[in-house]
């Protein structure tokens, strides 16, 4: 997924965007956090295969890197054009 549309989608959906410290030639890390009442999954592509990592409590971009964090404490790291989709619910309680 390209950026600018990883951007759309993730605001789109309530994610809270922050901009981290700015960096020569790479521009900034940006972090977006899933909002509480949300349950976020990230589908991601691994060659012929797709990883789907539930509960994603926050992704973390830098440049061409997205770090996936879930609930329970799990990190995944990924290409940015290995993000093909964000599915989210409303957290019921």
């Amino acid at each position: 997924m390209l950026l600018a549309n990883l951007d759309q989608v993730l605001t789109n959906f309530g994610f809270e965007k922050q901009k981290g410290a700015e960096r020569p030639g790479r521009g900034p890390q940006m972090t977006y956090v899933a909002p509480a009442q949300l349950s976020a999954t990230a589908y991601l592509s691994c060659g012929d295969e797709m990883l789907i990592v539930d509960r994603v409590t926050q992704l973390d971009i830098d440049h061409e890197i997205v770090i996936v964090s879930t609930h329970r404490k799990e990190r995944f790291g990924v290409e940015l054009e290995q993000v093909r989709a964000i599915r989210t619910t409303s957290e019921s309680k």
